[in-house]
């Protein structure tokens, strides 16, 4: 069992400034191998954050799935047209792709790679919005604990 005498708290509290910059560091580094890591495994490519609206993805897979059977994704939005109508048997991979594009916006936007040959991706603050309001009014819609 540790025991900590006063005077080795005193000391932490001294020296807090010190350990949370220690703290923030250890953090980080472990982010950035953890994102190195993941980045290698899937054979995934630093996107670039557009600034003229348009998402632009060159043979992006979903994340989650499995990279050797994933079927490749390759969709531009925002140049030449800015509505996308995917339509298609069941199965046929339309909510795959749809969350494909969604989720490589969120990894754009948290400075992590993607599996694809090349992306470009806006920020799409509308988007966090949504889901932010969604969730808050599923919360809302819950029965209270009182009935």
């Amino acid at each position: 069992m540790n025991v900590f005498s006063a005077t080795s708290l005193m000391n932490v509290g001294a020296n807090a400034e010190e350990l949370s910059d220690s703290l923030e560091t250890l953090a980080s580094t472990g982010f950035n191998r953890c994102q190195g890591y993941y980045a290698t495994k899937l054979h995934a490519v630093r996107p670039t954050l557009a600034t003229d609206g348009i998402i632009d993805i060159l043979s992006g897979k979903h994340p989650l799935l499995d990279q050797e059977k994933a079927v490749p994704l390759t969709l531009q939005l925002g140049e030449k047209f800015t509505t996308l109508l995917i339509t298609g048997p069941n199965t046929g991979g339309k909510t795959v792709a749809l969350k494909t594009v969604g989720l490589f916006a969120l990894m754009t936007q948290a400075g992590l790679c993607v599996p694809a040959k090349a992306v470009s991706c806006r920020c799409l603050a509308a988007f966090m919005r949504t889901l932010v309001m969604n969730r808050a009014l599923s919360k809302a819609c819950l029965p209270s604990p009182d009935i």
